[in-house]
């Protein structure tokens, strides 16, 4: 009786510093993306999460635990999106326009987290910087997946000849301002316009020109035929 009683609290417990975790990371990702990591305080992250500051310590030791939490949960959740978007048997283009849709749609849908994103030089530049195992691994699969795709686009003849590693970094420097553009003004566009003109430029700056203007007439005949 004892032991249930004592397995029953335990459990109790268990789910009652589950859900202050939720709420503190939750929390802690509006005040970083508002304030930055070095400019934001625990109190704030513990008055966002509506509890006390002696009960958000229970569940994580301080700023930079938390900071570093959010990064875990987001990079895993993040990479898994893209991997489930590659299609095995498309050609590369197809899979890195797939791949890279995912990624953006991911930020997109997660404002804070992307704000928080484009503040982390390990976002497009420098793989090594990272808060968390979890962040590098994830940046080091992702990075992996698009050299490797655009390694068999341009032995296809279908992206331009240069080195696929530096490509990528290419790739997500751009993006990474594209995004921040987007939030500095606004997100005055919709979602849909955003990635629609980014996946363009992805095609328009790394695609071999006669493969970019075959596939910006297919889109023009595409575009006619729904207006007909």
């Amino acid at each position: 009786m004892a032991s249930r009683k004592t397995r029953a609290r335990k459990n109790l417990s268990r789910a009652r510093n589950e859900f202050y975790l939720e709420r503190v990371v939750e929390a802690a990702e509006r005040v970083f993306a508002e304030r930055s990591f070095d400019a934001a305080k625990i109190q704030e992250i513990a008055d966002e999460a509506g509890i006390a500051l002696g009960t958000l310590y229970k569940v994580f030791r301080g700023k930079a635990e938390i900071f570093r939490s959010i990064h875990e949960r987001r990079s895993r959740d993040l990479f898994a999106a893209c991997e489930a978007a590659l299609r095995p048997d498309a050609p590369p283009l197809a899979q890195l326009l797939d791949f890279v849709t995912a990624y953006l749609e991911f930020l997109i849908a997660h404002p804070e987290y992307l704000r928080m994103h484009l503040g982390d030089s390990s976002a497009w530049g420098f793989g090594g910087r990272f808060e968390t195992h979890v962040q590098a691994r994830a940046w080091r699969r992702g990075h992996e997946t698009e050299v490797g795709l655009f390694e068999r686009g341009i032995d296809e003849g279908v992206f331009i000849d240069r080195d696929p590693s530096l490509l990528v970094r290419m790739m997500a420097a751009i993006q990474q301002v594209q995004l921040a553009h987007w939030i500095e003004g606004g997100r005055k566009e919709t979602p849909e316009t955003l990635l629609a003109e980014m996946r363009v430029d992805l095609v328009r700056t790394f695609c071999r020109p006669e493969v970019a203007r075959w596939l910006a007439a297919s889109e023009r005949n595409t575009r006619r035929g729904r207006h007909r």
